[in-house]
């Protein structure tokens, strides 16, 4: 499987990835990126926010992201899984995913 790669932002209105985490159970946690704009008030999409900065930082697991792998803490990964429904999708924002943590 190959690794996640992030799209670039739409820098032309005021945008946001947003990260749709799947309804399900076991071990593998399934996500999906996508970009939500913040102008259109009729497309607003509600969700959720998890900003977190605890434990190591070191990328001990892996998520599947729109078909392809990423790596994440422990912690991060423990709370997805904690978060997650059993029969129903979540939408979230979180700094660890929703943010290329890898774009300086």
């Amino acid at each position: 499987m190959a690794f996640y790669e992030y799209d670039p932002i739409d820098l032309t209105q005021p945008t946001i990835r947003l990260a749709r985490l799947l309804g399900g159970t076991g071990v593998d946690i399934q996500c999906e990126i996508f970009q939500a704009w913040l102008n259109q008030p009729e497309d607003i999409i509600p969700y959720e926010a998890l900003s977190y900065t605890w434990g190591s930082t070191a990328m001990t697991d892996n998520i599947n992201i729109n078909g392809s792998k990423l790596g994440v803490t422990l912690n991060l990964y423990l709370a997805l899984h904690y978060l997650r429904f059993k029969d129903e999708d979540r939408i979230l924002w979180i700094d660890g995913l929703c943010i290329n943590q890898g774009n300086d």
